[in-house]
C-alpha cells in the first residue's frame, strides 16, 4: 500500500468523503493576526497518526504528524510554511523542532513552502540561505525535489521542498504542472512493502543490514564531521540526550559517504568452522565452474 499525504495551504473543493480535515488554517504565528497565510493539511482517513503539539510552537506555522502503522515504526512527518519575508532567526525557530523531532530517532519527512531557493545543478551552496543549508546539513537531511516549483515569464526556482531522513524508501517524487496558484504542487510516495520487512518473520529470505563503504572518502568524511557544530550538546544537561544526540550527528554524517544497504542471504551467521580459507576455496570454485561454461571445457 502507497498512501500519500498532500499539504496544501488552500482550501479548495476536495472530495471530503475520501479525506478528513486535520486542522482548519492553524492558528499560528503573526502571520494569522495579520490575516494571512495559516496552514492545512489533509489527510486521508486509512492513515494511523497523532498530532505531537509537544514539538511545534506557536512562533511559526508548522504542523507534526507522527504515523503510527501496526507493528512498523513510527514516521514523522511535518509539514511547514516559511513566508518570504521572514527575518533570519525564523531558522533559529525552526531548528529547535527539529532537535526534538531528532532526539525521537524515528524515520522523518518535511514537505513544505520553505521560501528558500534550490539549485541541484550546483556542487556548493545550492541553497540561497546559507543558514538554511547548514541546518539541513547538520541533521543529515536530504532534498528531493529537482525541478521548478515556481515558474514566472522570467524566472524559475525550487522554493517548496521535501526533505528526508532517509531515501531507502522514497520513489515518484513528483513536481505537477497543473496548478491553482502561483506554486506547482510536490508530492512523493513512501513504500510499505510487507515483503521487504526485515522485520517480517513470515518472509522465506532473511535479510541483513549493513554499511556500505565503497565510495567512502575519508577526507570528504573528516571535513563535514569537522564543520559540525557540537555547541547545543554542551547545552544539554541530560547525559543520555548529549550522548544520542552525538549518535545522531555521527550517523548522519556517516549514512552520507557509508550509506546503509540491505542484503539478502541464508543465514544471519555463519557456523564455527567456515573460515576464510573457506570461503577463498568456494570462490575459486565458482570462478573456475563460470569458465567451464564460457569456454566449453
Amino acid at each position: 500500500m502507497n498512501p500519500k499525504i498532500v499539504a496544501t495551504i488552500d482550501n479548495s473543493n476536495i472530495a471530503m468523503y475520501v479525506l478528513t480535515i486535520l486542522s482548519l488554517r492553524e492558528k499560528i504565528g503573526p502571520a494569522v493576526r495579520r490575516g494571512e497565510g495559516g496552514l492545512l493539511v489533509y489527510i486521508s482517513k486509512d492513515v494511523p497518526y497523532i498530532r505531537r503539539h509537544d514539538i511545534e510552537q506557536s512562533e511559526i506555522e508548522s504542523i507534526w504528524l507522527e504515523i503510527n502503522y501496526p507493528n512498523r515504526k513510527s514516521i514523522l512527518i511535518n509539514f511547514v510554511y516559511r513566508p518570504p519575508n521572514s527575518k533570519q532567526n525564523w531558522i533559529d525557530t525552526y531548528e529547535k523542532q527539529i532537535d526534538l523531532s531528532d532526539l525521537l530517532n524515528y524515520e522523518t519527512y518535511i514537505l513544505g513552502d520553505l521560501n528558500i531557493d534550490y539549485n541541484p545543478t550546483k556542487s556548493i551552496d545550492k541553497y540561497s540561505n546559507k543558514k538554511w543549508q547548514q541546518l539541513i546539513e547538520y541533521f543529515g537531511l536530504v532534498q528531493i525535489i529537482k525541478f521548478p516549483t515556481r515558474v514566472t515569464r522570467s524566472s524559475s526556482s525550487i522554493i517548496d521542498h521535501v526533505y528526508t531522513s532517509t531515501t531507502n524508501f522514497v520513489k515518484d517524487e513528483l513536481v505537477s504542472s497543473l496548478s491553482i496558484s502561483d506554486h506547482y504542487p510536490v508530492s512523493f510516495t513512501r513504500i510499505l512493502s510487507k515483503s521487504k520487512s526485515i522485520a517480517d518473520k513470515g518472509h522465506k529470505h532473511e535479510y541483513i543490514q549493513y554499511r556500505s563503504f565503497k565510495n567512502f572518502d575519508e577526507i570528504k568524511f573528516r571535513n563535514t564531521l569537522a564543520s559540525v557544530k557540537f555547541s547545543i550538546i554542551e547545552s544539554m544537561h541530560n547525559p543520555n540526550d548529549q550522548i544520542g544526540h552525538f549518535y545522531n550527528i555521527l550517523n548522519g554524517i556517516l549514512s552520507k559517504q557509508a550509506p546503509i544497504k540491505i542484503k539478502r542471504v541464508k543465514q544471519y551467521t555463519q557456523p564455527g568452522w567456515f573460515n576464510d580459507e573457506i570461503k577463498e576455496a568456494i570462490f575459486e570454485r565458482n570462478k573456475l565452474h563460470k569458465e567451464k561454461i564460457i569456454y566449453k571445457i
